[in-house]
């Protein structure tokens, strides 16, 4: 850790700050997601991009949200699960500083994608800054696979690699379920492979949200209902199919991380 925050310090001496609008940024309410990570887009297969949650969320008191390591087991479990761990002041001190060099309060939304003509298949990674004025986008496609010739790109790269290493450096515990999100789509069961069960959510597959133009289908659920569905998934795999009537159904499932919009899924 302290060898990527010198590699910070460095990087932010290099250079001048990218301008903002000139306003102070609002502060948040220490329980507020102040910066999510995600990747979009890549090649992947469709259960990947639909079921893919953030890489990270760093909420304002400095809890850091990440997923769970993959279980080494096949069929992995069921239920995608997320840990947290507190980000010490010092790291803190510089996440802050960098986003505030790279201009995210001065922006709503950035994207490059000068790597496109030299990565294939790669994913976006998309940054989200908020405070008490609302979101700032950047979003950069292959970042890190190409040296980029822009500096807030150099910045961002050193933001993640900080966030990555703050995720490894505590002790991390599990992440509470608060709330969960799942998504639904038909499927053919073998009988000599599959593990097949009731169908476990309160609604009917054809009544939950459709996610077009991918075929999924998607519903959320809050804390209550939440820790019911918790205790089904937990007992299954990713290989479990679930029935109703002569139908059967894959469900992916993962908690609803702070800040997300429900059923919303990235390219």
């Amino acid at each position: 850790m302290q060898r990527l925050l010198a590699l910070a310090a460095a990087i932010l001496l290099a250079g001048c700050a990218f301008p903002s609008d000139g306003r102070p940024s609002a502060t948040l309410p220490a329980d507020a997601p102040m910066l999510t990570v995600t990747s979009e887009g890549g090649f992947a297969p469709v259960e990947q991009l639909v079921g893919r949650g953030p890489r990270f969320v760093l909420m304002a008191d400095g809890r850091l949200l990440f997923e769970e390591p993959a279980a080494a087991v096949d069929p992995a479990p069921m239920l995608t699960g997320y840990l947290v761990v507190q980000v010490d002041e010092a790291t803190l001190r510089t996440i802050r500083r960098l986003v505030d060099e790279i201009g995210f309060p001065g922006f709503s939304e950035l994207r490059n994608d000068d790597a496109a003509d030299r990565v294939a298949d790669a994913t976006t990674e998309v940054v989200t800054y908020r405070d008490g004025d609302g979101d700032h986008v950047f979003a950069v496609y292959a970042l890190g696979l190409v040296d980029p010739d822009d500096r807030r790109v150099e910045l961002l790269r050193a933001l993640l690699d900080l966030v990555e290493e703050a995720a490894t450096s505590g002790e991390p515990e599990a992440a509470p379920v608060d709330h969960l999100v799942v998504h639904v789509a038909e499927v053919p069961a073998d009988p000599e492979l599959s593990d097949v069960r009731p169908w476990p959510l309160p609604e009917a597959p054809e009544e939950l949200e459709s996610i077009e133009p991918l075929g999924w289908r998607c519903a959320t659920y809050d804390a209550a209902t939440a820790a019911e569905l918790v205790g089904v998934f937990t007992a299954a795999t990713r290989a479990t199919l679930w029935e109703e009537g002569d139908t059967t159904f894959r469900i992916l499932a993962r908690p609803l991380l702070p800040g997300e919009a429900g059923c919303a899924v990235g390219g």
